[in-house]
C-alpha cells in the first residue's frame, strides 16, 4: 500500500503536529495560570489609583471653592465610581483623617494614597461598592469637615 519513504513522511508531519499541539498547549498554559494574575492585578491597581486620584482632585475643588466662597458653607457632590473593580467588591475608607484608601474584599489588598488637602481639612466616612460615592463639605470658621457616604 504504503511505501516505506511515504510511511516515513507521514510519521514526521504528524510528530511535528503534536508537537505543535503541546507548544501551543503549554502557552495557553502558562498564560491562564501566571499571566493572567498578574494582569489583573495589575488592571485593578491602575483602576483603584485612578478612583482615587478622581476622589482626591473633587475633594480637592470642593474645599477650594467652599474656602473661597462666604457663602457656601456645604456642598454635597455625587461622583459616579464602578460598581466592581475587574468584578470583585471594594470599600474606599479614610485613614487617620489624611489618606484615601480602597480595600478589595477578594484579596485582601489595600491601595492609599494621601490626600492634597490643607491640615485644618478633616476627612471622614466610608463608602462601599456601589455606583455612586456622595462627598459632603461642611465649612464653619475654623476648619473643613469633607465626609464620604
Amino acid at each position: 500500500m504504503f511505501s516505506k519513504k511515504s510511511q516515513t513522511l507521514i510519521v514526521k508531519e504528524v510528530l511535528f503536529f503534536a508537537i505543535g499541539v503541546v507548544v501551543v498547549a503549554g502557552i495557553i498554559t502558562l498564560f491562564n495560570q501566571v499571566l493572567s494574575s498578574q494582569l489583573k492585578t495589575y488592571t485593578i491597581n491602575k483602576k483603584a489609583n485612578y478612583i482615587l486620584n478622581q476622589l482626591d482632585y473633587i475633594t480637592y475643588t470642593l474645599y477650594t471653592l467652599s474656602a473661597k466662597s462666604s457663602t457656601i458653607s456645604n456642598i454635597t457632590y455625587t461622583l459616579n465610581t464602578p460598581p466592581t473593580l475587574s468584578g470583585g467588591f471594594y470599600t474606599i475608607e479614610v485613614e487617620d483623617g489624611r489618606a484615601f484608601c480602597i480595600k478589595f474584599s477578594e484579596t485582601g489588598s489595600t491601595t492609599c494614597l494621601n490626600a492634597s488637602l490643607p491640615t485644618d481639612t478633616f476627612l471622614s466616612g466610608e463608602h462601599f461598592s456601589s455606583e455612586n460615592i456622595i462627598i459632603e463639605v461642611e465649612r464653619n470658621s475654623t476648619n473643613v469637615l469633607i465626609t464620604l457616604i
